[in-house]
């Protein structure tokens, strides 16, 4: 019998959320309104994808940046980009998981 999937939880730290609200502001006043919400977009799927935690197809362990953090390209989303989403992982109860994501 297959083994189900973990499912993991993806969280934002309140920094993360001013982050996504920034990146958002920024993008809408330099390439318009239609360019940010789809940017938006972009990194909404590439957060939804990691529900598969660090076994998302596409991320990277970066031991070579510090311990314990892994990337996720967001060219892999649809759409060309040149931005990683940041997180870390850490088990809350057994079975349980939690991303802390970050945007830059």
């Amino acid at each position: 019998m297959a083994r189900a999937a973990e499912s993991w939880l993806v969280q934002f730290s309140a920094a993360a959320d001013l982050d996504l609200e920034e990146i958002h502001r920024w993008t809408e006043e330099r390439f318009g309104a239609a360019q940010a919400d789809a940017y938006a977009t972009t990194i909404s799927d590439a957060v939804a994808a990691l529900s598969e935690g660090p076994a998302t197809p596409g991320v990277r362990e970066r031991i070579d940046i510090e311990s314990g953090l892994y990337t996720l390209h967001l060219s892999r989303f649809r759409r060309r980009a040149r931005h990683l989403i940041l997180f870390r992982t850490s088990r809350r109860a057994p079975g349980s998981h939690r991303h802390s994501a970050r945007t830059p």
